[in-house]
């Protein structure tokens, strides 16, 4: 049966707050994160139910949550055993050790947030509760992925019905899994230029690949990019895979 968050500071949907109430979802994204002896940061705590279940499972837990209320709520549920910081997720000081995240990220910055942990250089695996067209986006070739994926791995794992949260929201939710790749795939001094690359490739002007990556990659080099990774030069940037991007990128440097 799904439970509901503890006594509430108020009723009152602040801060684009929609609260986890089913348990089964708790317990999966909790899963997502099983394994790992690393702490974990806890982004958007809320009432605290992923806070909660991360605890009993034994995880050294990080809550950070903005509304003062919510945050007064963690302090007295939890005492000493979560450390809660009252900050702007977005904002926040992350860990300079290893550490992993796991966040039901509020729809008003979800795209902001995805930067801000991006950039990270510590955490190792991150479970994001996202918009739901947002999830399907970051799991294929958006613009913001392929930016990032040299150095993740980004799975969708399931979409989550608007029922699971309270407040009710318009729209389903989706789960994304993002794991920090053991080997990437280009050094991390390429990634300025990498993205660059990426963005030119996805706001250039051209009929399909072809006549967007002539701009940037000399005619011969591109035909041998395509031939030697399958690439359809009448697709778009959305197409490609992460392998076909690093050997784009490599090709045109």
């Amino acid at each position: 049966m799904p439970r509901r968050s503890p006594s509430r500071p108020s009723n009152r949907h602040t801060l684009s707050q929609n609260f986890i109430h089913d348990t089964n979802v708790v317990t999966q994204m909790c899963d997502l994160l099983a394994g790992s002896p690393l702490p974990i940061l806890d982004l958007g705590a809320g009432s605290g139910a992923l806070t909660s279940e991360l605890v009993r499972r034994g995880h050294l837990v990080t809550a950070v949550e903005l509304d003062p209320r919510w945050a007064s709520v963690l302090h007295r549920r939890f005492g000493d055993s979560v450390r809660v910081v009252r900050a702007d997720m977005r904002r926040f000081r992350f860990p300079s050790e290893p550490y992993n995240v796991v966040s039901n990220v509020p729809y008003s910055i979800t795209t902001d947030l995805l930067r801000t942990v991006l950039r990270q250089p510590a955490w190792q695996v991150a479970v994001l509760m996202v918009q739901w067209e947002v999830a399907r986006k970051r799991a294929g070739a958006s613009m913001l992925t392929a930016a990032w994926w040299p150095w993740y791995d980004i799975t969708l794992v399931r979409r989550v019905p608007a029922g699971a949260f309270r407040p009710r929201p318009r729209v389903d939710s989706g789960l994304l899994k993002v794991e920090r790749r053991a080997a990437a795939l280009l050094p991390d001094s390429d990634r300025r230029d990498y993205q660059r690359f990426v963005e030119a490739v996805f706001t250039g002007r051209g009929s399909g690949l072809g006549g967007i990556v002539r701009r940037h990659v000399p005619r011969p080099t591109m035909l041998r990019w395509a031939r030697e990774h399958d690439v359809d030069l009448y697709g778009l940037p959305k197409d490609l895979s992460v392998r076909q991007w690093v050997a784009l990128y490599r090709a045109a440097a």
